[in-house]
């Protein structure tokens, strides 16, 4: 495989920003879009066919909590691998509930984002 495809979600698009030059800084990944909030990140899936997607949770239109039951209903997108991002531990609680298992604390990292990334679209 080669670099990994991701897809950022984010309402704050200082967030985006950061994120997305944070994925890109070393050339290993490739951010092919970034999102403001769950529906246009569920469009966005369909169309740009990510191997990774981070996710905040807390979003106007759709938070990450009903993107992800939305994309469990989907066949086509159950499969990507979505990378939770928030600083919010209720939050992290809840998406638990619903299946995500990587999860990322705000403020994060450059590396520990990366390394995320990556093990999300390596075989176990």
């Amino acid at each position: 495989m080669g670099r990994p495809r991701v897809l950022v979600v984010d309402d704050s698009v200082v967030a985006r920003r950061l994120v997305s030059t944070a994925l890109a800084s070393d050339g290993s990944v490739e951010v092919v879009g970034v999102a403001p909030d769950g529906r246009a990140a569920l469009a966005n899936i369909e169309r740009l066919r990510p191997d990774v997607v981070t996710l905040d949770v807390d979003m106007p239109v759709m938070d990450g909590l009903e993107f992800r039951r939305r994309q469990l209903e989907s066949l086509d997108l159950s499969n990507v691998p979505v990378l939770v991002i928030t600083g919010d531990a209720e939050a992290q609680k809840a998406a638990v509930l619903l299946g995500f298992r990587r999860f990322l604390k705000k403020p994060f990292g450059e590396e520990d984002l990366l390394k995320l990334v990556t093990d999300s679209v390596e075989p176990n």
